[in-house]
């Protein structure tokens, strides 16, 4: 099945929620894990794969940069793929939609 971002983003505040209430049924192995530091104030990091998962998004805290346009706020996002199940052009393609997501307030 495939899932956009923001239903991506929805089922992954539900499942949160059933996790925290210990009432998940039904889970399989993972094929992905998003690891955000960024509430520990950690500004960027490289994640590893955990296999049999195909990749892992590692996710940095926001911080405030001066930018030529005045301050902005960034936030580093670093995919880590086993390249025996994706290619570097999707991987590549998959953060772009992340960044694009995240800049429109969808994530």
């Amino acid at each position: 099945d495939r899932l956009s971002l923001a239903d991506l983003h929805r089922e992954t505040v539900r499942l949160a929620e059933a996790a925290r209430q210990r009432r998940i049924e039904n889970m399989g192995r993972g094929i992905f894990t998003v690891s955000n530091l960024g509430m520990f104030g950690v500004e960027e990091f490289t994640a590893i794969v955990n296999p049999p998962e195909s990749g892992i998004l590692a996710v940095g805290a926001i911080r405030r940069v001066m930018t030529d346009n005045g301050p902005a706020q960034v936030m580093t996002v670093q995919l880590s793929c086993d390249h025996r199940i994706v290619d570097g052009a999707p991987g590549g393609a998959f953060l772009r939609d992340v960044r694009r997501a995240i800049e429109a307030g969808k994530i």
